[in-house]
């Protein structure tokens, strides 16, 4: 009869264990994710500001500069176009639990978003993200774009001019992005800087 006890006290304690390890599991995995997802978050966050640099450092020095972002997404480079405002712009879009960003807007991380800025006061370059929830998870776009610089006291206009290969917008989910310089224009008080996009 003792030895009954011992068997039925030694089933329960699993049982009890059990119930207990499959209480917090799910709760547990969630939070891994969420802390996965908040250190990705963090992590394109930083790559864009790192892509704008380069990208600028590339337009005013040469050269070519590449960089990877593990992250998995995917990255869109659309190349400049008169025609098109969805044009001159590079962005990536990731799935993710948690946002530094507002819902369902765009959000800017620069001053100011107009599409002519001041050269000396703003930068080239505008970043901007939005969330969209779907389901359990949101879906991340990070948005850099490329506008023209006024110099106010020349009258002159500076662009950066995003390319790729046959002006084409491209796609890819490999990460890996190549920047280099390509010709500089001068015509009619403007003056254009092509900076070639590889993915």
């Amino acid at each position: 009869m003792k030895a009954q006890t011992q068997v039925v006290s030694v089933i329960l304690v699993v049982g009890i264990a059990l119930a207990a390890v499959a209480t917090i599991t799910p709760w547990s995995l969630n939070m891994i994710q969420k802390r996965k997802d908040a250190k990705a978050v963090e992590d394109v966050f930083n790559f864009f500001f790192l892509l704008d640099s380069k990208i600028r450092e590339v337009a005013v020095n040469g050269g070519e500069q590449t960089l990877m972002i593990k992250v998995p997404g995917k990255i869109s480079v659309y190349p400049y176009r008169d025609d098109q405002a969805t044009s001159n712009n590079i962005t990536f879009s990731f799935t993710s639990k948690v946002s530094n960003v507002a819902l369902n807007e765009w959000i800017s991380f620069t001053s100011n978003k107009n599409k002519t800025a001041t050269l000396g006061v703003d930068s080239f370059g505008v970043i901007q993200a939005r969330a969209q929830r779907q389901r359990d998870y949101m879906k991340m776009d990070y948005n850099l774009w490329y506008r023209d610089l006024l110099d106010r006291q020349a009258n002159r206009l500076y662009r950066i001019k995003l390319s790729t290969m046959n002006d084409q917008v491209v796609h890819s989910t490999n990460g890996f992005i190549r920047i280099q310089r390509g010709e500089i224009t001068t015509a009619q008080g403007l003056t254009i800087t092509e900076v070639k996009i590889i993915i």
